[in-house]
């Protein structure tokens, strides 16, 4: 691919500060925990939970879900995207053509050019410079595929947000570490044992939970 790919440098310190995060699973437990917590307000398992509609449509769900990560859209764009016209059908064609089954960890180049291409597609509806806005509405319509990402997240990561195809690229070498994948289960089982509500954690995606412990500071 034809893509900018990050640094050594880039991977270890994103690597570094994951790892630290896990080093103690009962504090990652606790992370995870408080922001699945239902009884919280942290936005948890209803970013993701079963008010979903077409998995190719962007519809008035995926809008509400954002808003509880605390982004919205230009009232413009939401329109753009939700009435039927040029603009809608183009973005369920570029979102139709990427596979709900494909996951960031296992992703081949053509399917990550393809996610791109949806994200790019998505952001210019959007309008000027909705990078966070973008990143979370499609993170919401492919959770296996799409991270999550915020000004939160590139700081606590060490990224530049030089490319958001670099970035990517760093939370594939994440989800590629096995240290990283069997710290973050056994975060996740501590999690479960702690409270029982929070079985559904087992189901998520493991991008979903390595954006929720990053994020989490």
């Amino acid at each position: 691919m034809d893509w900018p790919e990050p640094t050594k440098t880039e991977i270890n310190k994103a690597t570094k500060l994951v790892l630290s995060r896990l080093k103690d699973p009962t504090k990652a437990a606790k992370r995870l925990l408080d922001f699945h917590n239902p009884d919280g307000d942290y936005a948890g398992f209803t970013f993701l939970d079963d008010f979903q509609g077409n998995p190719n449509e962007i519809d008035k769900a995926d809008f509400f879900s954002v808003s509880l990560l605390n982004v919205t859209a230009k009232t413009s764009a939401v329109r753009l995207i939700l009435e039927q016209g040029k603009a809608r059908n183009g973005l369920v064609r570029s979102l139709s053509a990427v596979s709900q089954t494909w996951n960031l960890a296992k992703a081949s180049a053509m399917q990550l050019e393809t996610a791109a291409a949806f994200y790019t597609d998505l952001k210019a509806v959007l309008g000027k410079n909705p990078w966070v806005v973008t990143s979370k509405l499609a993170a919401r319509k492919r959770p296996n595929l799409i991270p999550v990402r915020d000004k939160v997240v590139v700081n606590e990561l060490g990224l530049s947000n030089r490319d958001f195809r670099t970035d990517w690229l760093v939370f594939q070498q994440l989800l590629k570490n096995n240290d990283v994948e069997k710290k973050l289960e056994i975060a996740v089982q501590s999690a479960v044992e702690l409270d029982g509500r929070m079985a559904k954690l087992g189901q998520l995606p493991m991008l979903r939970k390595l954006d929720t412990l990053i994020w989490m500071r």
